[in-house]
């Protein structure tokens, strides 16, 4: 053999060898895949109540192609609404909802099947933001913040589209087991009113119908970029804005009686219809007139 064609073996069979070892050792530096999915549809449902969740909402994080083990953050941003209320006024109350993951989504997504499971902790952080009672007044800042804190998700999963051109999923369906959802605790923000607290936390828990398990969750994601979330948007206007420790004052009084039962229905004095403090409102209002008692007078003789 020529000194040229034993160069040419040495070549071919240590381009042979490199070739083995590559094989050999190539899926186990590969196998960690850098994933990112953002939501195409999905939703939460607490009693009768389902919350959208915005486009902003996604998980990213790593897959093992080998072993199939997940690891990721979940992703989601506030969604503004709007909600009616009757009591203890009639209006209506800004509010935002936001899901935020406290805890890594966990688990597993076969690289042969796509089944899997996936699960996380996550808060449900509801700020109630302002409240409307007519056009012509001004809104009453709340600043109330009540989380539905610690509720454990856990979900199965449908991986899609995993092909010679993929080396992820790139689809994911998310089915959620019934969940429990413990009552709601509400704090007051720095412009809030400490002394409604209560009140709203009560209201909030009966109006979602907490604590339940009565919960369902479905989400659909695509392998993507996550949307960054809306850009928040502040309105300032010329309108003076009341507080929460004001919702009415003696003047929305006719009569003295009617002060003294809003005062008697909460004696921490929110509106401050008490000056003196000595437990009776609207001092100077007048006292409700009795009522006119006709009598029939008969005459027998």
């Amino acid at each position: 053999m020529s000194t040229g064609g034993r160069t040419a073996a040495k070549i071919t069979g240590v381009a042979a060898a490199a070739g083995l070892v590559f094989g050999m050792m190539g899926p186990a530096f590969a196998a960690s895949q850098v994933v990112e999915y953002r939501l195409d549809s999905g939703s939460v449902t607490i009693n009768e109540t389902t919350y959208a969740l915005p486009d902003s909402t996604g998980i990213e994080g790593t897959w093992d192609d080998a072993t199939g083990d997940f690891t990721g953050v979940f992703r989601s941003s506030a969604v503004p609404s709007q909600q009616a209320v009757t009591s203890p006024v009639v209006g209506t109350i800004d509010l935002t909802t936001e899901f935020v993951g406290t805890t890594d989504v966990t688990g597993t997504i076969d690289p042969a099947t796509g089944d899997g499971s996936l699960g996380l902790t996550m808060d449900v952080v509801i700020t109630l933001q302002s409240l409307s009672t007519a056009p012509d007044v001004p809104p009453v800042i709340l600043d109330q913040v009540c989380t539905i804190a610690n509720v454990p998700v856990s979900y199965s999963v449908t991986a899609t589209g995993l092909g010679a051109d993929s080396e992820i999923f790139t689809n994911l369906a998310l089915t959620a087991a019934p969940f429990a959802a413990p009552a709601a605790t509400c704090v007051a923000g720095p412009a809030g009113n400490p002394a409604l607290t209560p009140i709203i936390q009560e209201n909030i828990n009966t109006t979602v119908g907490l604590p339940t398990q009565d919960t369902a969750s479905v989400l659909s994601f695509v392998a993507g970029a996550i949307p960054p979330p809306p850009p928040s948007t502040t309105t300032t206007t010329g309108v003076t804005t009341t507080t929460a420790s004001d919702l009415k004052n003696c003047d929305d009084f006719q009569y003295r009686d009617e002060a003294q039962a809003v005062l008697d229905a909460d004696r921490t004095d929110p509106n401050q219809l008490d000056g003196d403090g000595n437990g009776q409102a609207c001092e100077n209002l007048p006292v409700r007139p009795a009522p006119a008692v006709t009598a029939t007078v008969r005459f027998t003789g």
